[in-house]
């Protein structure tokens, strides 16, 4: 019979803490101890006394480690005087790797604070895991704002419907609904906020009917006042603590702000006086709402509101929209007749900004989960050149050592010794290049929140996980370049180190490594330079394409009704430096509800065309020509347009001509009808039909438009004013601007330019773009200076090869040729690779557009042949110097 054995574990760990000369007493006292109490008592009592018995041992005079140490101490000193030196020494490679290591550790860290600050969009925000937003489908679109159920009409009590709906569910604590300024449903962007005779431009006002619950779900905390004298009352008003500064200084704390009367003018509400609350902190950043001061309001001003609820614990978004959609008549009667109306739907906050779900007036501009990606693997890709860079300068530096290297084997040191020598010279490094890489991050941080358009403050680089995460990367990039170089010299023996040099042709190892680095190096650097290219192309694309309407030189300013238009129009009209001004709907907007139609004289419906409302002269102003606006100079009052998408529609369905469709009539919403005349729906004649016109962004497809357009219209938004020249514009605007005070307008004085509004809806891929031309320039630095100076290592190596070549007769073209003929191969095998990924890659990116470039063929050669130029450059510059050199002194050194 076997006797008992301890716990395993605990015997290694005794063993490996324990002197050797000790070893043997201690463990076999120590088991006889464990058998005795085996014998007398429980297993679980037994084991426990051995662990306590080997903790009883865990001293320093039993430690086999601890002599170990002291005797290592001397050595570990001597393997940093030796790295150190070797750095001065050869302070070109150290440079390299050092600037090269830190730029990639820069990259990675601000793309991470990229990443991180869109992956954790709304998640600062308490119980943000059991927030949602109840959105609305209706027709075949999604609404971010809940409707209410008479629109502009909805009185407070018809508005909290929706509110008092919500709460009827048990799972559901709170409802809060907003509206910022900001978003396209609300009247008013900007306001004038007046306090003591001042006047002050706001430019982000969030508006509140529920103070008290939007207070509990989204507002940490006060700076000064309290939450209850915003909550408890209305026409209160909330200021952030950049605003306070902006306005008041920066000794605001000390100024008794609290109760203070502001006036907030505005026709959007029939009070403008308000009483400031409280102080709060500035809005998130990371949130898909902003503000500069909240205002809690009887009634939200517009058609519908911004609903979020906070549910007693998180639940799914599927289970809360299935739950809701179960009672959804009792907001909603025509719910289960009408087929347009299609229910709510939960989007819980969190996943909000990362959505690919199109909604119609979303507060701010979503992300596609697809652009981190390639941010992502763009930092990847940087950081496994830098990490190939440093392996094959490390082995190319290390053949020059092996002499060295062989005389310490020589004089007693072990292979391990080596390895921990060279991993030592490496990681410190790669350890050099940590605090290099935060510096330059401090620098290069506010310039990349201007270029992305985000907030990412600069101490978020002393938060200790960020300082962690970076030095940790830099410890793994020291192991990772400097593992393969450390077991090769570890193994290689003796006579080969005197005999051999690592890094010649017939090498065994150092070939395939450093082959197969530079292919990896140079298909990406292929891949990054290509995809720049396609997306370089696709906004040059969109840029050049005709929009169907003229953008320059046309101003869009909100006025705040028909009447000061009209008045703002008279006098602008005499203005000589303008052409035209009018009013309505214009392009460069993202996308508005649709309507239904059909054409009369046939039942199906459709739900797929856009109205644009627009007065003569503001299509004029516009560009936008056609023969059916001669009817309005006749004196007709309005006609209709349709465009050429809705055209050959309604050609294919039934069988028309473009002819035959001037004089038919289209039913706008057929599932209206008037109360008092009984007609069905509003009725369209066909005038005309209009080209094209890229009213959206390119992502979409045209779809079918109908245009209303009238001589004089009964209302206005805003005046599109048509400058006949860019001279003297600045002092244009200034007329412009008295003009519109003067017009009766009490708004403070806004202006837009039509083809800047144009160029925005591409902002993110303008940001794409530059980021990654930015990027990739970075990654094509770094792999070139690494060739190079690979390049002249490889040389180094070579110099008895290409001496004894030049006595035998070889000319120095053909010494060159002979060098770059392996690099060559490499970049052409790296071109095959690299075109099917990055045609995957710049295809997927692509699909994101309904009017896109076919990826052209002639790129990849372009980029391959490009490539193939640069390194036969590099190659031959860094090479020429040993080709041109005397035979006779390169033999006569070896």
């Amino acid at each position: 019979m076997k006797s008992p054995k301890p716990p395993y574990w605990a015997s290694r760990f005794l063993k490996w803490f324990v002197s050797e000369d000790l070893q043997e007493e201690i463990c076999g006292d120590l088991e006889e101890a464990y058998q005795f109490r085996r014998k007398h008592h429980s297993k679980l009592r037994a084991d426990s006394e051995y662990l306590l018995d080997v903790i009883r041992f865990f001293r320093p005079y039993s430690f086999e480690k601890y002599s170990r140490t002291k005797q290592y101490l001397p050595m570990i000193k001597n393997y940093l005087t030796i790295a150190v030196r070797n750095m001065m020494k050869r302070k070109g490679f150290t440079f390299v790797n050092i600037a090269g290591l830190a730029i990639s550790l820069t990259v990675v860290l601000i793309v991470g604070l990229f990443l991180r600050h869109h992956l954790t969009y709304d998640q600062s925000f308490d119980h943000a895991d059991r927030i949602y937003r109840l959105e609305n489908d209706y027709r075949s679109q999604a609404y971010a704002p809940f409707r209410f159920e008479q629109y502009y009409e909805s009185d407070r009590s018809i508005q909290l419907k929706n509110k008092v709906f919500l709460e009827s569910f048990s799972s559901i604590d709170k409802v809060s609904m907003i509206l910022p300024s900001e978003s396209d449903i609300s009247q008013q962007r900007e306001f004038m906020l007046r306090e003591d005779g001042h006047d002050h431009i706001v430019k982000s006002v969030l508006f509140t009917s529920t103070p008290a619950e939007f207070t509990q779900m989204f507002l940490p905390g006060f700076l000064k006042g309290s939450s209850s004298g915003f909550e408890n009352d209305f026409q209160r008003i909330l200021l952030t603590r950049s605003l306070v500064k902006r306005f008041f200084g920066s000794d605001w704390y000390e100024m008794d702000l609290i109760g203070k009367p502001i006036e907030l003018a505005s026709d959007s509400f029939e009070n403008n006086q308000f009483m400031v609350a409280g102080i709060i902190e500035d809005a998130p950043s990371s949130s898909h709402f902003s503000y500069d001061l909240i205002v809690s309001v009887p009634r939200i001003p517009s058609w519908a509101a911004y609903t979020y609820f906070q549910t007693s614990s998180s639940e799914s978004p599927a289970y809360l929209t299935q739950l809701i959609n179960s009672r959804y008549e009792e907001i909603e009667p025509n719910y289960l007749e009408d087929e347009r109306y299609h229910g709510a739907y939960v989007q819980a906050l969190t996943d909000i900004h990362l959505s690919d779900r199109p909604v119609l007036y979303e507060l701010s501009e979503k992300i596609q989960p697809g652009v981190l990606i390639l941010f992502a693997l763009v930092a990847l890709i940087i950081l496994i050149i830098s990490w190939a860079n440093y392996t094959n300068l490390s082995i190319a530096l290390y053949s020059r050592r092996q002499k060295e290297i062989g005389m310490r084997k020589v004089l007693g040191a072990r292979g391990k010794d080596i390895s921990l020598q060279l991993m030592t010279e490496i990681v410190i490094i790669a350890m050099m290049a940590f605090p290099i890489s935060i510096c330059i991050g401090y620098f290069v941080l506010p310039g990349f929140n201007k270029l992305m358009g985000i907030d990412i403050g600069n101490d978020v680089l002393w938060n200790p996980i960020v300082l962690l995460s970076v030095f940790g990367l830099a410890l793994i990039s020291g192991l990772i370049s400097g593992l393969y170089p450390a077991i090769v010299f570890n193994r290689r023996g003796l006579l080969k180190l005197f005999q051999a040099k690592l890094n010649q042709r017939n090498g065994r190892y150092g070939l395939s490594l450093r082959q197969l680095l530079l292919g990896i190096q140079f298909v990406l650097l292929i891949s990054m330079l290509s995809l720049t290219t396609f997306i370089y192309q696709q906004m040059q694309y969109i840029s050049q394409k005709d929009l169907g309407f003229d953008s320059c030189g046309v101003l869009v300013i909100p006025t705040q009704g028909i009447e000061q238009h009209q008045r703002l129009k008279a006098t602008l009209i005499q203005n000589p430096a303008i052409n035209h001004v009018g009013t309505g709907q214009v392009p460069g907007v993202d996308q508005y509800n649709q309507t239904t139609y059909l054409l009369q004289g046939h039942d199906e419906v459709y739900d797929d065309a856009h109205v644009v409302y627009a007065d003569m002269d503001a299509m004029k102003a516009l560009g936008i020509d056609n023969q059916g606006l001669n009817q309005l100079e006749s004196g007709q009052d309005q006609i209709h347009l349709i465009n050429q998408a809705m055209a050959n529609k309604l050609m294919n369905i039934y069988g028309l001509q473009k002819d035959e469709l001037i004089g038919m009539t289209l039913v706008d919403e057929p599932e209206y009808t008037d109360p008092e005349t009984g007609a069905v729906g509003i009725q369209r004649t066909i005038a005309g039909i209009l080209p094209d016109i890229h009213f959206f962004s390119m992502r979409y497809e045209v779809n079918p438009m109908i245009f209303a357009v009238a001589r004089n219209v009964g209302w206005a938004y805003n005046s599109i004013i048509e400058l006949k020249t860019d001279d003297l514009l600045v002092e244009t605007i200034s007329q412009i601007e008295e003009a519109y005070y003067q017009s009766g307008n009490e708004r403070p004085f806004t202006m837009e330019f039509l083809d800047e509004n144009v160029a925005n809806l591409y902002q993110s891929e303008k940001q794409t773009l530059m980021l990654i031309t930015v990027l990739s320039l970075i990654a094509i630095s770094l792999g070139f200076i690494g060739l190079m100076s690979l390049v002249s290592y490889l040389v180094f190596t070579r110099q008895k090869e290409i001496g004894i070549r030049k006595v035998f007769g070889a000319s120095t073209s053909q010494i060159l040729v002979l060098i770059n003929k392996e690099f060559v191969v490499i970049v052409l095998i790296a071109l095959l690779v690299a075109t099917p990924i990055i045609y995957q890659l710049a295809n997927s990116w692509l699909a994101h557009f309904a009017y896109r470039i076919q990826l052209n063929p002639l790129v990849f050669i372009g980029v391959g042949f490009i490539s193939l130029v640069v390194v036969v450059i590099l190659v031959s510059l860094q090479s020429r110097k040993s080709a041109l050199s005397n035979p006779t002194t390169i033999l006569s050194e070896e």
